[in-house]
């Protein structure tokens, strides 16, 4: 009964900037949330926050880019 909802919920998650929208931030969590609101992520690893076709687990396609963050261009070795 402090006038805060939630502030200091036990069961809060760690939210992360997402520029790109694609659902994974990048950096250290910015906030502790019970919901995500617009730009943020619940999870972090985005190896290009301006790309939302970009993130770990995208799918890899023949473009020049490592679209799934696994430090691969392409798929290549």
């Amino acid at each position: 009964c402090d006038g805060d909802v939630d502030s200091g919920a036990i069961d809060a998650v760690p939210a992360f900037a997402d520029a790109d929208g694609d659902g994974v931030g990048e950096g250290d969590a910015v906030a502790w949330t019970c919901a995500f609101g617009a730009g943020f992520a619940p999870f972090d690893g985005d190896c290009d926050d301006w790309e939302p076709a970009v993130f770990p687990g995208a799918p890899e396609v023949c473009d020049g880019v490592d679209n799934d963050c696994d430090g691969r261009v392409d798929g290549d070795p």
